[in-house]
């Protein structure tokens, strides 16, 4: 499944690791950044089961944003330039999602956990041309708990997302994660966008020159007058059983997909790392962390 990576990269158009990040949105535009909340790191920190092996790290271009807790739910990096997050990271277990409580209800709305300043609102995401409110981490993950479903709404957890995408291929991606999770009884998840080489897909939002999705992807210097929330070119998954020493990710065009085309984009962690610019469950050990993020056992990963 990982074979194709090679035209995945060239499509990036990567020069050096680390170039994504909407921190170069920052060095582009030369405005302001507000205060941060660093990650905390440790086995005590809040959230740390949302990680299992640690938060991810920042590396190459990228730089620290806003830490975001919902204990039980998910963990996020969250940058004040781009309004989305860097990375969000869940547990997803048997108990998250059984027994069901039903469909959730759709509240998207700003997350208390950031200052007014920084987290973006539900009417930066109003009527943008076929773009939606992308949630990295998925309410079906958390249909035991009403409550739970509900904080997955949270702007914090959002990037603008094609519509199409997020109801075809990316839903087909989410399903297949409920089925392994319910075979392995449980997997560690973190779920973001991409810029790549620091720019932007389009911006939403309100700004002098607001407007919605463009078509032209990459070829936009990033500019954040004009709107509000950058728009990613690409989306990454990247999943680890534990548990069974297998792990695997995605990294998926923001745009119509065909569903079936789903397992063109999968690649190793360790090309997702390449790709991302950021180091995903620090503190799993050596030797096994070579060998698992190193390779894809696609008989362990069967599409629903």
């Amino acid at each position: 499944m990982a074979s194709n990576m090679a035209g995945i990269i060239d499509r990036l158009g990567m020069v050096w690791r680390g170039l994504v990040g909407a921190v170069l949105v920052l060095a582009v535009s030369g405005c302001g950044v507000p205060g941060k909340r660093p990650v905390p790191r440790g086995a005590d920190a809040p959230c740390a089961e949302q990680a299992g092996y640690g938060f991810p790290v920042l590396g190459g271009a990228l730089q620290d944003g806003f830490f975001v807790c919902w204990p039980g739910v998910y963990a996020a990096e969250f940058d004040p330039v781009s309004k989305t997050p860097l990375w969000v990271s869940e547990a997803v277990t048997v108990n998250t999602l059984t027994p069901s409580t039903g469909q959730p209800t759709p509240d998207f709305r700003a997350d208390p956990e950031l200052p007014s300043t920084v987290g973006p609102t539900p009417g930066d995401y109003a009527n943008k041309l076929g773009l939606v409110p992308g949630l990295m981490a998925t309410p079906r993950d958390y249909t035991s708990s009403q409550v739970r479903m509900s904080i997955t709404f949270h702007l914090s957890n959002a990037v603008p997302q094609d519509k199409h995408n997020v109801v075809g291929i990316w839903a087909r991606l989410e399903k297949s994660i409920d089925s392994w999770t319910m075979r392995s009884g449980g997997l560690y998840v973190v779920s973001g966008p991409i810029y790549p080489q620091g720019h932007v897909s389009g911006w939403i939002g309100h700004g002098p020159q607001s407007f919605g999705y463009l078509h032209t992807r990459y070829s936009k210097a990033a500019d954040p007058t004009r709107g509000k929330v950058a728009v990613p070119a690409y989306l990454y998954k990247v999943i680890l059983d534990a548990r069974n020493g297998q792990a695997i990710a995605f990294v998926i065009p923001n745009q119509a997909i065909d569903p079936r085309l789903l397992g063109h984009y999968a690649v190793t962690v360790a090309q997702a790392q390449a790709i991302t610019g950021i180091t995903f469950f620090p503190d799993f050990p050596e030797p096994e962390r070579t060998r698992i993020f190193g390779e894809v056992t696609p008989d362990w990963w069967p599409l629903r």
